[in-house]
Order: C-alpha cells, then sequence, then structure tokens
C-alpha cells in the first residue's frame, strides 16, 4: 500500500426495523466507490458475525484513501458518498464510531 494512505473506519448501530434494501446497498454501494471515487482505492462493507463482542455495533464500512489527510474531505464531499449518506442513513441509528489512520 502506498504511504500516506488512509484507513477510514466507520461502525454502525442498525436500526431494529432498517430496511433490507437499504442494508444491502450498505455493502453495494460502498463497494462502488472504488470506481466512481478517484481517491478510493478500496472499500469494502458489511455486518458483523462477532455480535457478543461488538457492544452494539452492528456493522462496518472500510474505505482505503490515497492521498494522505487531505484526502479524506475530497472523499467526505464527493458526491458518490453523500448520495451514500443520504441512501443508507435511515437505516442506522444517529449514533456512529468513526476513526482514520494513516498507514
Amino acid at each position: 500500500m502506498a504511504e500516506g494512505c488512509i484507513k477510514h473506519v466507520v461502525l454502525f448501530k442498525a436500526k431494529a426495523d432498517a430496511d433490507k434494501e437499504q442494508l444491502s446497498a450498505f455493502e453495494s454501494d460502498a463497494a462502488a466507490f472504488k470506481e466512481k471515487i478517484p481517491v478510493v482505492t478500496d472499500a469494502y462493507a458489511g455486518e458483523t458475525f462477532t455480535t457478543d463482542r461488538a457492544q452494539g455495533w452492528t456493522h462496518m464500512l472500510v474505505v482505503t484513501i490515497k492521498g494522505g489527510k487531505d484526502a479524506l474531505s475530497e472523499y467526505s464531499n464527493h458526491a458518490a458518498h453523500q448520495e451514500y449518506v443520504k441512501k443508507i442513513g435511515s437505516a442506522f441509528e444517529a449514533e456512529k464510531l468513526a476513526m482514520d489512520i494513516l498507514v
């Protein structure tokens, strides 16, 4: 992996009445970030299978962003990311946990 890449990780808590189509889009639309957002080199999302230690978090998004710290805002502000947030937003609780590391 190139120096200056970011691993962007976000944890979500699905609502009890979450729409199955939104949860499916959470995974498939995240994978499409690679083709839609120039600074994204990899992206995946899914539901945890280790619920006993997840402390209520049910889903995780992991995105690899090239270009160092400045590229994070390019990713965050990109139209594809903004559409994704709107599309999946109501399936999850408002509380999210996001962290970013340089690798």
